[in-house]
């Protein structure tokens, strides 16, 4: 089996990823109230506190781009706004955990983080 990643471009028109190009993965409906907290002026500005923070990704090293709920916001709506809940991440570490999760691999227990509890 073929286990490189294709994007859509049009209707049924599998493309390879170039180097460059971020992969699109294929996303559960994501509820509306969690698109609403995503696009909100709250969210912004926490996502910058936690990459000021925390400039470097938690698990690589590397700066850090992405502020990654570790209790996924679509499973744990009461979670998204915690400082607790969310961590510091690169692009690349950010991608290989959502890429593992979809495989069911525990990756907080790989990661060493234990849930978050209000």
């Amino acid at each position: 089996m073929d286990k490189r990643v294709f994007k859509l471009t049009g209707p049924k028109s599998p493309r390879r990823f170039g180097a460059k190009e971020r992969p699109v993965f294929a996303k559960g409906p994501e509820s509306e109230a969690v698109s609403a907290l995503r696009s909100s002026a709250r969210w912004q500005r926490l996502r910058e506190a936690v990459l000021s923070a925390n400039p470097l990704c938690a698990v690589c090293g590397h700066v850090a781009t992405e502020a990654h709920h570790i209790e996924l916001a679509a499973r744990r709506e009461d979670l998204f706004f915690e400082r607790a809940n969310i961590m510091s991440l690169c692009e690349a570490c950010h991608e290989k955990i959502h890429g593992a999760m979809k495989r069911g691999i525990d990756v907080k227990q790989l990661m060493g983080v234990s849930n978050v509890e209000r």
